[in-house]
This record gives C-alpha cells, sequence and structure tokens, in this order.
C-alpha cells in the first residue's frame, strides 16, 4: 500500500482497489488523522476518528480502549445512536476490570485472544464459550449485540488496548470478511496512534524543547525498541547509528556493519529511486511512506518509514531520523482481507447462477416426472428420460453446492448411508486427483446412518481430499475409510481436548503418506485463514470450513500427523437410526384434492408444470402470470379460490406485495411461497417476512402436491377451531 504525494503536498495512503470503498474510506481518514495536525491534538483526533469511521462502515457499536502511560485506562465509545454513548462509555469505564478479567479466562480456555472471533454470538453461544464468567453474557446481552470481533492493539511490540467491534440484533452477523478488516483496521489505528506520539515529539522540540531532552528519548528508544531506528547524516544520508532492530530487520549480525552506508543500500531497487526522489525534493520535511526493503541475503520485506528532521534552536538540521516498522503481517492481513472479498464476489456470482438453474431444473425435473409416469412411453425411451431425470438432479446437486458455497443456503440435514455418500464422492475424486495419487476406499459392512447435510458431507471430503493431493506433491496413497465405533467420554480427550458424549459414532477417515505436519502447524490446522501454501496457493479456509460443518452437524474430527510420514483426519458423527430415514423418504406423499388452486408464476414453463402436477393430483388450477393479474382474479371469484401458490419474486408486483394487498382486501386465503432463491435469502432481503409457508426450487411433482395437501388441511383445522370457539 504505497503512499504518494497528494497536490496539497500532505502525503496520502494509496490503498488496493481491491480493498472495499467503506474500509479503504476509514483507513485513509485513519491515516490523515495520524500526520494531518500540527497543534499537537494528533492523538486524540486518531482516538476519535478510528472509533467514528467504523460506524457504521463496520458495525452498529465501536469501543477503543487503550492503556495510558500512568495505568490508568481511555475508553472512547461509538454508537449508532449517538445518544447512547455517553451512558455506554460509563458502563464500559466501571465494568472494565470485569471484563477484561472475563476475556482473559477465556483466552485461556480457548484459541489466544489476539483475534477473537465469534462468528454469532447469542445467549447460548456464549454461554458455551464464556462458562462460568457472567460478566461479559451479562454484558453483550444488555446491549443487543448479536455478533462481535476483538482485535488486540499493539505496536513496537507492546499492547496499547483493543478494538471491539459489534452488530446489533437486526444486523447480519460478521463474515470472514469483515474478521479480515477488523485485523487491518486495528493494526493500521495502532500504527497511527505510534505516528502520533512520535510526531508529537519532534512537534514539542520544534517548539522549544530542549535538543538535549529529544536526544535522551532517541538514545532511549535505540536501546529498547521492537521497530528498526537509524540516525542519519543531515548532509548525504549516510547511517550514522543504528540499533539492534533495524540489523535484525535487514539480517545484519552487528549495528557496526551499517556505520557509514547510504540508506538506499537498504531499498530494494524497485521502490529506491521514488523513496529517494520523495526525500531529496523535499530534504527537510518529514515523511511517512511505505517503501520495499531488502535484507542480507537478498529477501525483500514491506515496511513504513518514518523519516523526522531534527533541528537546532538556530534552525539548522542537526540530523535526521529514519524509524521503520515491518508491514508484513499487515500486507498478509489485507491479502487475506482481498482474499476474502473475492471469495464474497464469487458466492453472489455463484448464487444468481444456482438462482437460474434451480428454476430450469424445476422445469426439467418435473416434465421428466410427466413422462415416466406415462403408460406408452417404450423402454428405451424410458431409458432416455431416466438419463435426463438422473443428469438434472445433478445440476440441481450442485446448484445447491453452488448456494451453500455462497452462504446462501441453510444446512438441510437428512438421515444419510455415510457409504453411499462416500461411494458416490470417491467416483468423482478419482476424476479430479493426479492419476499418479491412488485413491483406495474401504467401507464399513454394517450401514453407518448419520443425520447431516448431503452437500455439506460432500464438501468436507472433496476438501480433505484436496489437502491430502497438496501434500503429496509427487504422488501416493489416499486411503477413505468408514467405521462404526463405540466410544467413551474421554477417549478422544487427549486428540481434541474435550470429552465427548459416551455412543456409538459413524467414522469417516481419510489418510495419506504425504510429507505430514509438525506439531505447531497441527495446532493451528483447523484456524480460518492459516494456511502454509504460498501465495496465491491457498486461502485457508478449506479445513476452517471442514471443522466448521462437522461441529454444526455436532461431530467431532481429530487430525494426526508425522512430518515425512503423511495424515489422518478422523470424523466422528453421532450414529443415528434407519427408522428415521424411511420416515422421512415418506414425508413426501400426500393425498389428492379437489380444492381449487390459483397458480401465480411469470415464468410460463414453471407455471404450466405446477398447474399440470395439480391438476394430475386433483386439483382445479386457474393460472397468473404476475401478481396484478392474481389480485384482479381474486377481486372477482375470490370465493372459489381456496389456495394461492405463488412466486416470491415476480416482475410488478411480487409475493409479498401480493399477500399485503390481499390481507387489505380482508382475502382470507393460505398462500404457499416458492422461489429459486432459498428461504434464508429471501427473509434476509426482506421479500418475506417469518414463517410463511415456503417450497424451494427445484421441486419434484410429488414435493409441491405434499406442501398444497398439507397447508389445506391446516387451514380446514384453524377454520374448524375458530368455529368452535365462536359457538362456544
Amino acid at each position: 500500500m504505497p503512499y504518494r504525494e497528494e497536490s496539497g503536498g500532505q502525503p496520502m495512503t494509496h490503498v488496493d482497489q481491491n480493498t472495499s470503498p467503506a474500509i479503504r474510506d476509514a483507513l485513509q481518514q485513519i491515516t490523515r488523522a495520524a500526520r494531518g495536525h500540527r497543534t499537537g491534538d494528533g492523538y486524540d483526533s486518531v482516538v476519535e476518528v478510528a472509533t467514528r469511521s467504523l460506524v457504521p462502515r463496520l458495525a452498529d457499536l465501536a469501543v477503543l480502549v487503550l492503556r495510558g502511560e500512568d495505568g490508568g485506562h481511555r475508553v472512547e465509545v461509538a454508537h449508532r445512536e449517538p445518544t447512547c454513548e455517553a451512558e455506554l462509555r460509563e458502563r464500559v469505564t466501571a465494568r472494565l476490570g470485569e471484563l477484561r478479567s472475563a476475556a482473559g479466562r477465556v483466552s485461556s480456555r480457548h484459541a489466544p485472544l489476539r483475534s477473537h472471533w465469534i462468528p454469532e454470538v447469542n445467549p447460548v453461544a456464549l454461554r458455551s464459550l464464556v462458562g462460568d464468567d457472567p460478566a461479559i453474557h451479562e454484558f453483550i446481552v444488555a446491549q443487543g449485540i448479536r455478533s462481535v470481533i476483538v482485535h488486540p492493539l499493539s505496536a513496537r511490540g507492546e499492547s496499547r488496548g483493543a478494538l471491539a467491534l459489534a452488530r446489533l440484533g437486526d444486523s447480519p452477523p460478521y463474515t470472514g470478511a469483515d474478521f479480515a478488516s477488523g485485523i487491518l483496521l486495528a493494526r493500521r489505528t495502532a500504527l497511527a496512534l505510534d505516528q502520533a506520539q512520535m510526531r508529537a515529539a519532534v512537534q514539542r522540540t520544534e517548539e522549544g524543547i530542549r535538543l538535549d531532552e529529544a536526544m535522551e528519548k532517541w538514545a532511549h528508544t535505540f536501546e529498547t525498541a521492537s521497530w528498526g531506528a537509524a540516525i542519519l547524516d543531515p548532509i548525504d544520508w549516510r547511517i550514522e547509528s543504528a540499533n539492534a532492530a533495524f540489523a535484525r530487520m535487514h539480517g545484519v549480525e552487528s549495528t557496526d556493519e551499517l556505520v557509514g552506508r547510504l540508506v538506499s543500500d537498504f531499498i530494494a531497487p524497485e521502490s529506491a529511486e521514488d523513496v529517494m526522489r520523495t526525500l531529496i525534493s523535499a530534504p527537510n520535511d518529514p515523511h511517512t511512506l511505505e517503501a520495499v526493503h531488502v535484507r542480507q541475503d537478498g529477501s525483500r520485506f514491506p515496511v513504513l518509514q518514518n523519516l523526522t528532521v531534527v533541528r537546532a534552536q538556530n534552525g539548522e538540521v542537526t540530523y535526521r531520523a529514519i524509524h521503520l516498522q515491518d508491514l508484513s503481517d499487515l500486507k498478509r492481513a489485507e491479502s487475506r482481507l482481498q482474499g476474502a472479498q473475492r471469495l464474497e464476489a464469487v458466492g453472489r456470482l455463484a448464487g444468481g447462477v444456482a438462482h437460474e438453474v434451480n428454476n430450469m431444473m424445476t422445469i426439467v425435473l418435473g416434465f421428466s416426472e410427466f413422462l415416466l409416469e406415462a403408460p406408452d412411453l417404450g423402454q428405451e425411451h424410458r431409458s432416455d428420460v431416466e438419463e435426463i431425470r438422473r443428469a438434472a438432479a445433478r445440476a440441481a446437486a450442485i446448484s445447491q453446492q453452488l448456494l451453500v458455497f455462497s452462504r446462501r443456503q441453510s444446512p438441510q440435514a437428512t438421515v444419510l448411508d455415510l457409504n453411499a455418500v462416500v461411494g458416490d464422492t470417491v467416483q468423482l475424486l478419482r476424476t479430479l486427483l493426479p492419476a499418479d495419487i491412488a485413491v483406495d476406499m474401504r467401507l464399513s459392512g454394517e450401514i453407518p446412518w448419520v443425520r447431516v447435510d448431503r452437500t455439506q458431507l460432500e464438501q468436507v471430503l472433496i476438501n480433505l481430499a484436496f489437502n491430502a493431493r497438496d501434500a503429496m506433491s509427487a504422488g501416493g496413497q489416499l486411503e477413505i475409510r468408514t467405521t462404526i465405533e463405540e466410544l467413551e467420554s474421554d477417549d478422544l480427550q487427549d486428540r481434541i481436548g474435550i470429552s465427548i458424549p459416551a455412543g456409538t459414532y459413524a467414522v469417516l477417515s481419510v489418510s495419506d503418506n504425504g510429507r505430514g505436519m509438525n506439531q505447531e502447524t497441527v495446532n493451528r490446522v483447523f484456524e480460518p485463514f492459516f494456511t502454509t501454501k504460498g501465495v496465491g496457493q491457498g486461502t485457508g479456509l478449506g479445513l476452517s470450513t471442514v471443522y466448521g460443518i462437522v461441529k454444526q452437524s455436532e461431530g467431532y474430527v481429530t487430525v494426526r500427523s508425522t512430518e515425512g510420514a503423511g495424515t489422518t483426519f478422523s470424523i466422528f458423527f453421532p450414529r443415528t437410526l434407519p427408522a428415521e430415514a424411511l420416515d422421512e423418504r415418506s414425508a413426501v406423499t400426500a393425498r389428492r384434492g379437489n380444492e381449487t388452486i390459483l397458480v401465480v408464476e411469470d415464468e410460463e414453463a414453471v407455471r404450466l408444470l405446477a398447474s399440470r402436477a395439480l391438476r394430475e393430483s386433483g386439483y382445479r388450477t386457474v393460472e397468473a402470470a404476475q401478481g396484478g393479474e392474481a389480485l384482479r382474479i381474486l377481486a372477482e371469484r375470490g370465493a372459489a379460490i381456496d389456495l394461492v401458490l405463488t412466486d416470491v419474486v415476480m416482475p410488478g408486483m411480487g409475493g409479498k406485495e401480493l399477500q399485503e394487498r390481499m390481507a387489505a382486501l380482508q382475502l382470507r386465503k393460505p398462500i404457499l411461497f416458492m422461489s429459486a432463491y432459498t428461504g434464508d435469502e429471501v427473509r434476509e432481503k426482506g421479500l418475506l417476512g417469518g414463517g410463511e409457508p415456503y417450497l424451494q426450487k427445484p421441486y419434484t411433482p410429488a414435493e409441491l402436491t405434499a406442501q398444497v395437501r398439507r397447508i389445506l388441511d391446516e387451514h380446514v383445522r384453524e377454520r374448524l377451531t375458530e368455529a368452535s370457539v365462536v359457538s362456544g
């Protein structure tokens, strides 16, 4: 993120265009506040801007806690409703010690709290996280917080405080992109505060503080700082002295080796010319800019370099000082943020593609069913139609995978034969994996029934197989095994650190004979964004996704690995009963009916399909191509309509507006909504409220008629109940 000069002469941060505009604007505001003030109030300005620039860009509530030199703390609060801020600041300040203590206990029992991300904070999830610490629980519930990110603020190896970002109950929870944005903002804030303090020291010197006092501060800085510092000759920019950190950053053993060398010797050629041009053009001005430095061994690393000028009382330049902040971690955070944003963009595209595929597959699957039910269909043609239906089902399954990837599909857990899912997925893997990787499948002799979302289970297996592939760059053996095991509560204690419910588990194991991992890597393997691969070769999300899916399915995942001898991932799902699968398969059967259904659908082929499926089950149908036409039909012959089947998204008047207009006209008809979008997505977009009957495309004629019959029967029961209350 190099700096550039604008026409006004003040340096500005140039942020990569992949960074979202909101985050880019917040970063620029924070950077301007750090170096845009010459009246000594730069530090206070950074504190205020770093808090308020995040609301409502990234949070409904932002709390910045800073540790003072006297051991006290300063609390800054920004809330989407400013009238709440004063009271909330007092509340946080009063309970600060209690909250910090509780956070420390959470950190000791869970992952280090240097970047703590709670994807969905609610009372249940919170209790499971903080256990016996009511301080955090009561405080978060009292504020109505739904999701929270806490990042530390540290500079020069010292903790400066913490930045907490929260979203309230009516806002969406934080995503991986928001988590990476929080890291970026916290680190930039800490850096800006450090710059503001340095500028204040220089300004005080310029305003009359004795030069020897400033020199003492620099001498102390040399001895204690973890960031690189050097004093330069005011004429030719040669290094007169440097601290140990400056030497370590550049791979030099002794500071004596640095004396007399030009500072430009340590700037990489690709940025040396621009840096030196900036410095020489205004040699007596302070400069803050980014550059790439080079180590003794030739490797490169990004730095933020701050150049200050110290003058004698007569105004003559006495020396120049430069301090360097290694930006390697910050750049990695920015790269992860950009990766998360790219994934989010791909997810939006995938969701849109899946919507169109679902519409088309509704048509293909539905009319295939009609053909297969025709008694005069020849066997040869029947086989052709079966192939069409199978291909359509696969396309529908792929669209569901796209919806899961785009996070627009809620998990649909059903009872599955783990062996069958593994067998189908392994066939796909054999076409995806390199030819030099042999896939060995060993399935349990007894069927391991599990309750899990099939698409998510396939995703788990594919992610683990691809992880094994990357560990066997020269080829190898991949073994996928299913077993059934009886486990006691402490059987996995040494492997995952917690006790589990005793019982019978269906176990899916994926083993490779690749390069393996050391213990440090094993300990971090499920962390979001953690990866041992090079830039552009992995997102660090594959294994964290596996962990999230397994936990969501009430299972457990373990990993065992030895460097040079391979890795085994084992997933333990609670075993369920096969009877539950039979019950779920029979749920789509439905009785016939003779009621009149108004079918409202703008896609003509889908409308014809739904009407035909209903008529073949005994119902009468009336069709409308959009909501306005449906409303006219209801106004003219509403008494004859028993149920309205309507798409949610249509040109003109959609399903929700149709429902509202019916209510205004006091047309009490049951409504079944349908859409190629998922129920979660239409509710997030505000296209539906909550609790309405909903049928997602693609659906089969049997699924449609089963839903219609259920809703009609429920409506009859409600009317009978109302009548009995009135007569009573």
